[in-house]
């Protein structure tokens, strides 16, 4: 069973460039080196960012940025939010979290200072990373 469907998703030929290439090894170099290629050369296509200022954050706003979140202004941007809103999956709404920040505020600023310490988190962001914090805690 499993060697039809090997047979039925292996690629035997493949054009590359108007040449056609065969062979898994040969396959993959020809795909490798057109993507390089592509990749490598520079082309008009690209943007250019020569001449274009960017603003830029003083020192101090960049040393802000830097500190650790503190209980209050988690909470106050907690607060700002809609509170009847689902959440995610796992049907906790915002007022939820509002409701309860007394039980739950130690696991939210523990995963908050583990981002501190860590500068990352465990895992990569997505759109559903709120919800996973909001399940670990």
């Amino acid at each position: 069973m499993t060697n039809a469907r090997q047979r039925r998703i292996f690629l035997d030929k493949l054009r590359v460039n108007d040449v056609l290439l065969s062979g898994e090894d040969i396959i993959k170099e020809g795909v490798a080196n057109a993507f390089h290629m592509v990749l490598s050369k520079a082309g008009k296509w690209r943007p250019n960012i020569d001449g274009l200022v960017f603003d830029s954050l003083a020192s101090d706003d960049s040393q802000a940025l830097e500190i650790p979140f503190s209980e209050e202004e988690v909470f106050a941007t907690l607060s700002c939010l809609s509170g009847d809103k689902a959440f995610g999956p796992d049907d906790f709404s915002l007022g939820f979290w509002q409701f309860c920040w007394d039980f739950v505020k130690q696991e939210v600023m523990g995963v908050l200072e583990k981002f501190h310490e860590l500068k990352t988190f465990k895992r990569s962001l997505n759109a559903t990373f709120p919800v996973l914090v909001l399940q670990k805690i």
